[in-house]
């Protein structure tokens, strides 16, 4: 644990001697680093150069699994290339932004199956339609892809996702 703690302060002092004193425009980490870390961050910073050392602070929720916070210590954490054997990589991207990126986020094997059958559904309809003789002739919706884009310029990934869901469904019906 000294030795973590270390690395934090001399992580903390680079990036103080890297930035010589400017303010960055964003900073963050987990929300388990906001006390003390964080603070600690900014109280160096404003006390060698009285301003904040950013502009905006971004922290995001801890990886839970099964309820438990992920951690290497407690044994719980999955490795990429397990999760690859039985889920798509699009599955995990799935499931990251169907959530707030400042909650913590409770991932479970059923999670995982729910979103990875999404993918499947998604990636089918995109196959049926390419397949289709009206392929090059489709009318896209442009209304419904101009809200999609908006949800996601606004990083509502959950409203978009149930909005690209409600287009997967009327696409399978057709």
């Amino acid at each position: 644990m000294v030795r973590e703690d270390l690395a934090d302060i001399l992580n903390v002092q680079h990036l103080l001697i890297h930035i010589k004193g400017k303010t960055i425009d964003i900073h963050g980490g987990g929300i388990d680093l906001i006390f003390p870390h964080h603070e600690n961050e900014n109280i160096q910073h404003y006390a060698l150069y009285n301003q904040n050392i950013a502009n905006k602070w971004i922290h995001f929720g801890t990886l839970n699994y099964k309820n438990q916070k992920m951690s290497k210590s407690i044994g719980n954490i999955i490795y990429p290339h397990d999760f690859l054997k039985q889920y798509y990589a699009d599955t995990y991207r799935l499931t990251l932004l169907m959530t707030n990126y400042s909650k913590p986020i409770n991932m479970t094997d059923e999670l995982f199956e729910a979103n990875n059958n999404l993918i499947e559904k998604y990636l089918i309809t995109w196959n049926q339609f390419q397949l289709s003789t009206e392929f090059k002739t489709q009318k896209v919706n442009k209304e419904l892809m101009k809200n999609i884009l908006t949800l996601i310029g606004s990083l509502d990934f959950a409203n978009a996702n149930k909005e690209m869901v409600r287009l997967v469904r009327k696409a399978m019906v057709e």
